[in-house]
């Protein structure tokens, strides 16, 4: 099943959620003190809850947290994640843009801690669609996104499968999460575009408004953001109409980036971390894409993606890149990763999903 096997996306958000500047132990990173809270909390669990014999919860001394967060044994709440609607999300492959709307209103209906916002409609009239998830009214938020790009199908399974996991399962990482964190989760912020790849072309990339070419249709959103934005001009070879990479001749002229863009300064004072999720490449990136100069908190984002880096290698042995985008993948302007370290919040990434054999999308 093309969607199940990235589940262990969710695991790594914890390597980056957690933090408590007035920890008494200032030189922890966050991983360190996320990990330290977390095993003082299934410590409590298990000396309120084990049985003579049972060692379900048994902690030891050198168990990691990601060997704790990748534990089987989960505890389910009623299956509200299987539909026999053919008209639903199927969590296990691959949906056009109507499903992902009905099961988000669903999830909003069924939870009562999960609401949804919408924040604008793309040129062609769909909804530009946020689901909340904030149990305990907390302020500080963790924003995702996928889907920019409308191709990269395997992301929307990504998103998808982190409301599923914070919803239904009753893990302890779930619940550490959902009670401490406000979750914006964006599954499709390209719809128009996603549903051009499920009807016309699946490897389209922009999104589906006018451009002065009226021959050449679409603008790529995650060009067309303010930090490094590099207008078309005419005498620009490269940024012209027809290429997959257009920019558009003023930052946020797209709906879409000009809708994401009022929601991240909407909220601006709370947002924590930022997360924007491709594929394809293995690649946990951040700021710059425009410039090679690194961003000032620069070691404070090696520390998280080093830690990325060797649980996915030590753990599933699979390698991954880390770095800034103008390092790891190639010098571009106007992206979105930029816009949010540098006017909302110095902690986002770009997270690049699967490797060279899935491309766009796993089979």
């Amino acid at each position: 099943m093309p969607c199940d096997k990235i589940l262990f996306l969710l695991p790594l958000l914890l390597l980056l959620l957690h933090f408590r500047s007035s920890s008494a132990r200032a030189n922890q990173t966050h991983f360190e003190r996320a990990a330290e809270e977390y095993r003082r909390h299934l410590a409590q669990k298990q000396k309120r809850s084990e049985k003579p014999g049972e060692d379900r919860y048994r902690i030891e001394d050198d168990e990691t947290l990601w060997e704790l967060f990748t534990t089987e044994s989960f505890e389910w709440v009623e299956d509200v994640f299987t539909n026999k609607d053919a008209s639903y999300y199927n969590y296990s492959g691959y949906n056009s843009f109507e499903p992902f709307r009905r099961e988000l209103y669903r999830l909003e209906e069924t939870f009562d801690y999960v609401s949804t916002e919408v924040f604008g409609r793309t040129y062609e009239g769909r909804e530009l669609l946020a689901l909340h998830i904030n149990k305990k009214g907390s302020r500080n938020v963790v924003l995702l996104n996928s889907l920019i790009h409308a191709r990269e199908w395997m992301v929307g399974c990504v998103t998808m499968n982190i409301i599923r996991r914070l919803l239904q399962y009753t893990t302890a990482d779930a619940k550490f999460l959902t009670d401490n964190f406000h979750f914006i989760i964006i599954p499709v912020m390209n719809p128009d575009g996603y549903e051009y790849t499920h009807t016309k072309n699946r490897m389209w990339r922009k999104n589906r408004e006018p451009t002065e070419d009226r021959d050449c249709f679409g603008v790529d959103i995650n060009r067309n953001f303010m930090y490094g934005f590099m207008p078309y001009t005419k005498f620009d070879k490269e940024n012209v109409p027809c290429s997959e990479t257009y920019a558009s001749r003023k930052a946020l002229s797209t709906k879409e980036a000009e809708a994401l863009n009022f929601l991240l300064f909407k909220y601006r004072s709370k947002i924590k971390y930022y997360i924007d999720y491709h594929t394809y490449g293995n690649l946990w990136t951040y700021a710059y894409g425009s410039h090679i100069w690194p961003p000032k908190n620069n070691r404070q984002l090696r520390r998280y993606t080093d830690v990325v880096e060797r649980s996915f290698t030590d753990t599933l042995g699979v390698q991954w890149t880390t770095g800034p985008v103008f390092n790891t993948i190639y010098e571009c302007h106007g992206i979105v990763v930029d816009h949010v370290h540098y006017y909302i919040t110095p902690i986002a990434f770009t997270v690049e999903v699967g490797n060279d054999d899935d491309e766009f999308y796993s089979s």
